[in-house]
């Protein structure tokens, strides 16, 4: 059941973008399946939760994004202040929200090509890495249901 909920979920991101979105009403097959309500959803590797999410969608549009948890091998980003090395780890990520508040649901995908996204992406922040992570805890809030 659950693999052919994800095929479905895969197939409708696929045909939301090929299609565009015009209106911010624009009818979307993905809107049957989410409905408007809060997700939280979880990515992990190796036995650690390294991005925890939550978010809303309101009329197939991505709101109130925040991350309830953004570690990894032990170090949690969302403590780090302006000016320590981390920083820039937990501001790129900061820009992502940013970039995906009001827009459709299938700007998840822009995450794909984060230079397009995020100013800066380097080697040490490794943005592009953490792009497919936020769009595997998108992902993971959306399988899950409303929260």
């Amino acid at each position: 059941m659950k693999k052919y909920l994800i095929a479905a979920m895969v197939l409708m991101l696929a045909a939301m973008l090929g299609m565009g979105c015009t209106s911010k009403r624009a009818v979307d097959p993905a809107l049957q399946i989410h409905p408007d309500g809060r997700y939280r959803g979880v990515y992990g590797d190796g036995g650690e939760q390294q991005i925890s999410i939550e978010f809303h969608l309101k009329d197939g549009l991505l709101t109130k994004l925040s991350f309830r948890h953004l570690q990894y091998k032990g170090k949690d980003y969302r403590r780090a202040k302006e000016g320590d090395g981390d920083w820039p780890v937990l501001h790129q990520h900061g820009m992502v929200l940013a970039y995906l508040e009001g827009k459709p649901l299938s700007a998840v995908l822009d995450l794909y090509n984060p230079g397009n996204v995020v100013a800066d992406v380097d080697g040490f922040s490794g943005a592009t890495i953490r792009g497919s992570k936020i769009i595997s805890a998108i992902r993971d809030g959306l399988n899950r249901g409303i929260y």
